[in-house]
């Protein structure tokens, strides 16, 4: 066997993703998806509670009416309602925003771990 010296390790560069953080991404990205594409039901304001007829009697009973609220489309905003043809581009980016948000912190977190435990295995090693 020949003595070649070992050569050090090469730093990582400061955006190099790991794979494991490659693969929480992806999964969290998913999630994301389904729930921003997914119809949801929102409570309009004021719409809870209904009275049964214009001209109602003072203590009647309240009713709560089948549909109180509206389906629509998005998360943490609304950008489409259901039943109408209006897209809000605006809330759509908001979303795309908050999603890259929620990811990149999610990388940070991840490669931050990594690293951290990287260190301290080389200072126990050394």
């Amino acid at each position: 066997m020949t003595d070649a010296p070992l050569e050090p390790k090469k730093k990582r560069a400061w955006f190099q993703l790991h794979l494991s953080t490659c693969v929480v991404l992806s999964m969290l990205a998913g999630l994301l998806l389904i729930v921003n594409l997914g119809m949801r039901q929102v409570r309009l304001p004021g719409s809870e509670y209904r009275l049964p007829y214009k001209d109602h009697v003072v203590g009647e009973i309240l009713h709560r009416p089948k549909e109180f609220g509206a389906k629509v489309q998005g998360w943490p905003f609304a950008f489409y309602r259901l039943g109408t043809d209006a897209w809000d581009y605006r809330m759509m980016v908001a979303n795309a925003g908050v999603a890259v948000g929620i990811l990149a912190l999610a990388a940070l977190a991840c490669e931050h771990r990594i690293r951290r435990h990287a260190r301290k295995r080389e200072s126990r090693s050394a």
